[in-house]
């Protein structure tokens, strides 16, 4: 079967909504519970960088997160990784505070840029030196004590927008699902490709072109033919980046 079309990325927007939290640690992994910190006393203790892995996939361009807590309550987030081959970071600034042992992070600045502010909370659960372990409603999260590069990658532009599962839900009106061609089905081809799409003002796909291909011309065709056929509410995008995953199951 083909997955359906997934973006480049995690939907940065969702990404930097959900901040460093994002990256998931299995709580097999994470250690047991500290002695239970103050408020002023997490207050003392976060301040610093903190680095989370990204569990990534083919089509997630990120693989670190880094979080900096200033003691002024300002925080940065970065995160690093590739896109299409090439370096990128994306980036969430705000302001931290601490109630009920509940790390509170709302961010003002993202780039990109986003037309909401996130406001995200998780419990800290354990609190040392070196390792900070946090709670959300889904998972429980681990991070460890580092320093920020002094060089950091290009930041992603906003010139392109990337079609994650999220934006398409709200701005999609039609989007046919590549069909799995009849040859890579026989020859079990499989592949990822990155496609950009060019939309005009009322929401019609007016091209598509192969930023990377799947691996297989069969692949890439269905892909190409089936977006040429996609339909977004007027003024949704110009250009957008996307990725088709052709597995077989």
């Amino acid at each position: 079967m083909i997955e359906q079309p997934t973006p480049v990325r995690v939907c940065i927007a969702v990404v930097l909504s959900a901040l460093f939290v994002a990256f998931g640690v299995a709580p097999a992994s994470v250690a047991a519970p500290q002695e239970r910190l103050t408020d002023a006393q997490l207050m003392e203790r976060l301040p610093g960088t903190w680095e989370m892995k990204a569990s990534g996939d083919r089509t997630f361009p990120f693989t670190r997160a880094l979080a900096t807590f200033h003691r002024d309550q300002r925080f940065q987030v970065v995160l690093l990784g590739s896109l299409l081959g090439s370096p990128v970071r994306a980036e969430a600034a705000g302001r931290w505070r601490i109630e009920r042992n509940n790390l509170i992070q709302e961010a003002i600045e993202t780039n990109p840029p986003m037309e909401t502010r996130p406001i995200q909370r998780m419990k800290i659960v354990s609190l040392n030196s070196e390792v900070l372990i946090v709670r959300s409603a889904e998972t429980v999260e681990e991070a460890r004590r580092c320093v920020l590069p002094r060089s950091l990658p290009p930041l992603i532009t906003n010139s392109v927008t990337l079609l994650s599962e999220p934006f398409r839900r709200q701005a999609g009106l039609s989007m046919p699902t590549p069909r799995y061609p009849l040859a890579s089905l026989q020859h079990k081809r499989q592949g990822v490709g990155h496609f950009v799409l060019m939309c005009d003002s009322g929401g019609k796909v007016t091209s598509v072109q192969i930023a990377k291909g799947t691996g297989s011309l069969d692949l890439d065709a269905a892909a190409v033919g089936a977006f040429r056929e996609w339909r977004f509410k007027p003024g949704s995008f110009k250009k957008g980046l996307l990725s088709m995953d052709f597995t077989l199951r």
